[in-house]
């Protein structure tokens, strides 16, 4: 396999961390309504789990920035990848759990939202580093795959709850947190491009500030 061929491999995967956070961001929206209605959720607590969520993310992604090029990219992208996973797992098991209902979702929503601002400040100069043809045209379609994450867990969620009704929610949610698992195992195999400092923060700001925007929007 050439030089190229090999890093074609990890930019596919990159998307695919992309396709994780537009999963991990846009699956407990599609619960708000249960949530009011089968747990008696206020607008005021669904309006600070998704202003928790996109805190955390801009946070954790004016923090990381600085140390995620000591710590390695590939450690990084994994532990990004796994507190995802573990952030929608805990999201079925902690309410359940947990005396208070609402403490175990904003306790797994603070989890996954780690997760998403660490795929959101690693993986765009990941990408950037990978010795490819037609970086620029590819960058553009990078971000794309985010949205394919997000109309993924919208008709694959809107299919599940026609199929068993929103009362097996928390399954949905152990299902969906095999995709970070999966490419978890994907980022531990790839190879890893040399990274040097120009490169280490390109590419990611137009997109970090979303989070901001969102906090302000909701």
């Amino acid at each position: 396999m050439s030089n190229e061929s090999k890093y074609n491999i990890t930019a596919r995967v990159c998307g695919m961390s992309y396709f994780v956070q537009g999963i991990i961001n846009n699956f407990v929206p599609l619960l708000f309504v249960n949530f009011t209605r089968n747990y008696g959720l206020s607008f005021e607590q669904i309006s600070f789990m998704i202003t928790l969520n996109f805190g955390v993310q801009m946070l954790v992604d004016l923090l990381s920035a600085k140390y995620i090029d000591i710590i390695g990219y590939r450690k990084s992208a994994v532990f990004g990848q796994i507190t995802g996973a573990m952030g929608l797992a805990a999201l079925a098991v902690l309410p359940a759990i947990m005396s208070n209902v609402y403490a175990g979702m904003l306790c797994a929503v603070f989890i996954y939202a780690i997760g998403s601002g660490l795929i959101e400040t690693v993986t765009s100069p990941l990408f950037q580093a990978c010795p490819i043809d037609n970086k620029e045209a590819r960058m553009s379609m990078l971000h794309s795959y985010y949205s394919a994450g997000q109309i993924f867990v919208i008709l694959f969620s809107v299919l599940y709850f026609h199929v068993l009704g929103y009362e097996h929610w928390q399954v949905l949610s152990l299902i969906l947190a095999a995709v970070p698992i999966v490419v978890t195992a994907l980022f531990l195999k790839v190879p890893m491009p040399a990274l040097v400092k120009s490169e280490l923060h390109g590419g990611k700001t137009k997109k970090s500030v979303l989070p901001l925007i969102w906090i302000f929007v909701v």
